[in-house]
């Protein structure tokens, strides 16, 4: 038996997979409680978080109808929670040995609704609504939800890993099982609770078999109707719960306020059959929160041509599609609706993004994309040596290459002897059929893979090259690249041009090539999304959608953000009373605002808190994707980092990319000094850009220079020789006026000379080329003397790129 001071601890209750419970008394105030114990001793930061936040959560001030936590005590290298013992069970054990009678079902299903109530009005989504987390005290009628260690107060958090879903399978709603496009917000708690009163009802869940198929029943399966289950189950009640488990969010009941208000009426009128019968539920079904809807907008006809593109041509081809568009009129969004089918039929989807500020990173999008699949293998633990054996056979004696190309490779096939050094046009070769080789394991037995590459505007050289191989090659099968640019931008004689030109030329009219361009949204689609953002009847929102689209122009970016300034500004507001959102048109009509997407969201910017803007400036010369690690260390206040990023977060402008974005709630600078990553990024490149806009030429060299010494400190202390070596020296680059003494200067020329060279191995010679020509300028001519065979190779490797 463990011990924990000042507590007597008593029998263990329960134990699962993750914790273990104890009864304990209070040795102070004599009070029974229980001890919620993890059992790893050594917890992975994922465990860390999950204990963390079911403290801090847990600790707001919800009502009767969720469990307190009194303390969370250091036990070892874990936390101890010292939960509230009440005498209660889970309901999922009553579910199995008693007979409910319908009322009592009825004032079980009136407690849920009233605990997702008190818990959502904190901000909160609970993530794990299920018949072991809703607990009852059968004597006093009692009844609390515990567990809040999936719990989110992001109200639009998306899934981070779709191969490691959060929650209870059988419980959990569509978007949490990360194949559909859609985040996770209150409604998925309401699904869940359909699936519990479901089983309350009809004493079993409305899905079942393995885990593969309930994913699938949760996506795509209409349950039978409780009431056919079951004809004591009154149609009301049904239909309640049917709702509920609507597959999308739009559909189900928005509120857990409307859901308890149609519970309790029916329970209240229970022997009345005249009420019940004329009652129509989710009349009080009105959101208070202001809340942009997150399904698409008038892009019916644009998704069918697409979808008609991914499956037009014949097996086993590779093909290619191409979104053009202005920034912010959707592209990614959809083609991230489209690839769904093809997941859900079992194939991949893989994402990267060229960025702006990288395109002297080879390959960056590519990399990125093919990445993720990697490290999906590594997830896959079950499936682990099956994928290992696969990459072995396929790459054989030339895995090295790949794995300097895909560094995460190394975590599966280990350490790989250097490669012997061909001629240019070899090397290439080579490289082309163990890239091949690689790809085609994950397309086998009819799977297709789609690889998405966004913002193809700011492609390099090196990539073109791999595209143009990868349309040209009789190698690859069953392989889909999407791809997205904005038009305005991608003008006569860019690279992405020259390369269709080139294949159109070669091939004459190819069939493995589509292009579609995504219009603005018609007026009709922009006021259908404001009249069900503000739950208003679409006649009744004409005037303020003709504002509105007089500014965006049907740009779905722009009018969302308008919509979320004008709401900011008290120009939206919700009547408690009449349950309705109202406004006055002249109050808006006569709101300043730009007509220029980029002028609006630099105003709205420097309107956001001082320390909100330092940090999302700082962030913006990091990158799209940015570790808090890095401006931690630039701004050195811990407090500070955290509240800026919270206001960020919850306007918009940055989303987390994986779950240690929770450990910023500790507020403990330990997580932000450690290896752990909290990464984000900026929700549209256009908030990034509009950012770095606000950066001034000195600040920004300074801020490059800073960022790229931390990097460099961090390969360091981590004694990794090439890690994030062109991201290291292509900052420290831009702030080279920066630096302060020949030292300094030396060791931006040996990286430069490195990066260089890492290039030209990787066959990205006009990157090569650059970093020796940057090289050759970093040092003066009298240095360069004392330099001779360092000048003379820099310039021998410059001139054989």
């Amino acid at each position: 038996m463990f011990k924990l001071a000042g507590y007597t601890i008593g029998e263990l209750i329960y134990k699962s997979g993750k914790s273990t419970i104890y009864k304990a008394v209070d040795n102070s105030s004599k009070q029974r409680v229980l001890i919620k114990l993890q059992n790893n001793e050594y917890p992975t930061i994922d465990e860390l978080i999950a204990i963390n936040k079911e403290y801090l959560i847990s600790r707001k001030n919800y009502g009767d109808k969720v469990i307190k936590i009194f303390d969370s005590i250091k036990h070892g290298n874990s936390i101890a929670l010292v939960v509230e013992d009440f005498g209660a069970k889970p309901l999922s054990e009553y579910l199995k040995v008693k007979k409910l009678d319908l009322k009592k079902k009825l004032f079980i299903a009136c407690n849920i609704a009233e605990a997702l109530v008190q818990i959502h009005k904190q901000g909160v989504v609970h993530k794990d609504i299920n018949p072991s987390n809703i607990v009852w005290n059968t004597e006093t009628d009692e009844i609390k939800v515990i567990d809040f260690g999936l719990s989110t107060e992001l109200t639009n958090e998306n899934i981070f890993n779709a191969r490691v879903f959060e929650g209870t399978c059988l419980y959990i709603s569509p978007e949490q099982t990360g194949k559909i496009n859609r985040p996770v917000d209150f409604r998925s708690d309401l699904y869940s609770a359909g699936v519990t009163l479901y089983e309350l009802f009809t004493g079993k869940p409305p899905f079942d078999g393995d885990e593969l198929e309930i994913v699938h029943s949760h996506i795509a399966k209409i349950p039978v109707a409780p009431k056919i289950v079951s004809n004591e189950i009154p149609s009301l009640v049904s239909d309640i719960i049917m709702k509920l488990l609507s597959k999308n969010a739009e559909d189900r009941y928005q509120t857990a306020a409307g859901l308890r208000y149609d519970l309790k009426y029916i329970l209240d009128n229970f022997y009345s059959r005249e009420k019940i019968s004329g009652f129509i539920i989710a009349q009080k079904d009105i959101s208070n929160r202001f809340e942009i809807p997150q399904k698409l907008y008038g892009r019916d006809n644009d998704i069918s041509k697409l979808k008609e593109m991914l499956t037009s041509t014949e097996k086993n081809s590779t093909k290619m599609i191409l979104i053009s568009g202005y920034s912010g009129i959707g592209k990614t969004v959809t083609i991230q609706e489209i690839s769904q089918d093809v997941i859900c039929q079992g194939g991949r989807f893989i994402s990267g993004r060229f960025e702006q500020f990288e395109r002297n990173v080879p390959y960056s999008a590519i990399r990125t994309a093919l990445g993720m699949l990697v490290k999906n293998i590594v997830l896959e633990a079950t499936h682990f040596d099956v994928w290992k054996r696969s990459l072995e056979e396929a790459l054989g004696t030339n895995a090295g290459i790949l794995v300097e190309f895909l560094p995460e490779l190394e975590q599966i096939l280990g350490k790989q002897p250097e490669q012997s050094r061909m001629e240019p046009l070899e090397e290439m070769n080579r490289f082309r059929l163990v890239l091949s080789n690689f790809v085609n394991i994950f397309t086998t037995n009819d799977t297709n893979l789609i690889l998405f590459l966004d913002d193809l505007q700011w492609i390099d050289l090196s990539s073109i090259d791999i595209l143009k191989y990868m349309l040209s090659s009789d190698s690859l099968h069953n392989l889909i690249i999407v791809g997205s640019y904005r038009d305005n931008e991608v003008t006569d004689g860019h690279p992405l041009l020259s390369m269709l030109d080139t294949i159109n030329k070669s091939t004459g009219s190819p069939d493995f090539l589509y292009h579609h361009y995504l219009e603005p949204l018609p007026e009709s689609a922009v006021n259908q999304l404001i009249a069900d953002t503000l739950k208003s009847d679409s006649a009744d929102t004409l005037l303020v959608t003709n504002y509105i689209y007089q500014k965006t122009k049907g740009n779905p970016l722009f009018t969302c953000q308008l919509l979320k300034t004008l709401y900011e500004n008290r120009l939206f507001r919700f009547n408690e009373e009449r349950l309705k959102w109202e406004w006055q048109i002249d109050d808006i009509q006569n709101v300043q605002i730009s007509d220029n997407v980029v002028d609006f969201l630099i105003q709205n910017l420097k309107s956001l808190p001082s320390d909100t803007l330092k940090v999302l400036k700082l962030a913006s010369c990091i990158g799209n994707l940015f570790d808090t690690t890095i401006i931690y260390k630039i701004c050195d206040d811990v407090k500070k980092l955290v509240d800026a990023l919270k206001v960020a977060i919850k306007k918009e402008y940055v989303v987390p990319v994986n779950n240690n974005y929770q450990l910023l709630d500790l507020k403990d600078d330990e997580f932000l000094k450690s290896d752990v990553e909290i990464k984000f990024r900026f929700n549209h490149n256009r908030i990034q850009q509009a950012a770095y806009s606000l950066v001034s030429d000195n600040d920004r060299e300074m801020i490059h220079y800073k960022i790229g010494k931390i990097l460099l400190n961090l390969c360091e202390t981590r004694k990794t020789s090439d890690c994030n070596l062109f991201e290291i020296t292509n900052h420290l680059n831009i702030g080279k006026n920066n630096l302060v003494d020949i030292s300094e200067r030396l060791e931006l020329l040996d990286l430069n000379i490195r990066a260089g060279k890492k290039a030209k191995r990787n066959l990205a010679y006009d990157i090569a080329k650059n970093y020796f020509a940057i090289g050759k300028k970093i040092v003066s001519d009298d240095e360069w003397r004392s330099l001779g065979d360092k000048l003379f190779n820099i310039s021998l490797e410059f001139v054989e790129c």
